[in-house]
């Protein structure tokens, strides 16, 4: 029991995280064989871990490539810019620098579209994968005597995993997009000037970021902490009572009850180690990526600033600071979908401890 995954949902999103994997990283994964979903044993988590390296570097070189372009128009936008002012009636050189610029921006903003796009597909990758495993763990949670703490998880982890991709998307994100937007147009522009409304979408972002984290802890951890405190009591008292009200078959009853609970504790932690390792599988690669990018970008500013391009350094910068950004939004809903299996583990191994 130990060593299978009976849920055929749960295969399904494997197979989908599987096959993703093959898709991006295809000639990294040749030589490691699919597991056996319902077969834990067949797992090789340390093959995964070897080829992290390799992965890194892969997704170096394919960002290299895919930034090169903003690059070449960072440097010739600096160029057309020096030529603008070594020759104040050059006039082709001012349009063209402007041209460029426009283009750049154009191109930044689409990069940055497509990693929240990226974040928000591993979001959803993520939910689709809790409410996957969400039976089986509330099923092994019942068996450890934790029926008030199943029955207030099971909605409440789904209402949070559809809030959270919808708080996400609806109103962290465009608060993110509208700073990286007028950042990007206050560092271009020479008579407007826009740095505190850009500070002050930033902070609105962070400060939703936080509210929504502190809402989710502060609900699952006063509530979670008192149904399982229930629970446990209830228990407790329906052992006392079965092992006294019939002496000797009550007993016998109650010790045999006990070893179920023991082997269903020992199945639903072994279950929620594997299923934190899967999550954090899934959301590591799209990090990787996501940091990646981010420090490409600064690397482009640090790059382009000694050059004279100081406007086009700061947008560079601001694009950086923004994924980075999104990459923490990523973090702390990866942190709370991470946290919600911890408690469902710890609320049954403390029914069994109140017992």
């Amino acid at each position: 029991m130990m060593n299978t995954l009976p849920t055929d949902e749960g295969t399904d999103v494997l197979d989908d995280l599987w096959t993703d994997l093959h898709t991006d990283y295809g000639q990294l994964f040749t030589e490691l064989t699919k597991p056996d979903w319902h077969d834990l044993s067949s797992w090789s988590f340390q093959e995964l871990l070897h080829m992290l390296p390799a992965i890194f570097m892969h997704e170096v070189t394919q960002q290299l490539f895919s930034l090169s372009t903003i690059f070449v128009l960072a440097i010739l936008g600096t160029i057309m810019l020096h030529l603008h002012q070594s020759v104040s009636t050059f006039r082709t050189s001012a349009i063209a620098a402007t041209v460029i610029n426009l283009l750049l921006l154009t191109m930044v903003l689409h990069s940055f579209m497509l990693v929240t796009s990226y974040i928000e597909q591993t979001i959803a990758v993520m939910g689709h994968f809790l409410v996957a495993f969400l039976p089986y763990f509330l099923f092994l949670l019942v068996s450890v005597g934790g029926f008030t703490s199943a029955a207030f998880f099971h909605p409440t982890i789904l209402l949070f995993i559809q809030t959270s991709s919808w708080y996400m998307t609806t109103i962290v994100f465009p608060l993110v997009l509208l700073h990286t937007i007028i950042s990007a147009l206050g560092s271009i522009s020479e008579t407007i000037k826009l740095t505190k409304l850009a500070s002050l979408l930033r902070s609105l972002a962070i400060t939703a970021l936080l509210l929504f984290m502190t809402v989710f802890i502060g609900v699952m951890s006063v509530q979670g902490a008192a149904t399982t405190v229930t629970d446990g009591l209830a228990i407790r008292t329906l052992k006392f009572v079965s092992s006294n009200a019939v002496p000797v078959v009550g007993r016998v009853f109650t010790d045999a009850a006990e070893t179920m609970v023991n082997a269903s504790l020992l199945v639903k932690n072994t279950v929620g180690l594997f299923a934190l390792l899967l999550l954090l599988l899934v959301v590591l690669l799209p990090a990787i990526k996501i940091a990646i990018i981010a420090c490409m970008y600064y690397a482009m500013a640090a790059v382009v600033e000694p050059l004279g391009g100081n406007k086009i350094a700061t947008v560079l910068a601001e694009i950086s600071k923004s994924i980075l950004l999104l990459f923490a939004s990523l973090l702390v809903v990866t942190f709370m979908f991470f946290l919600a299996i911890v408690i469902i583990i710890i609320s049954g191994n403390a029914n069994v401890m109140l017992r």
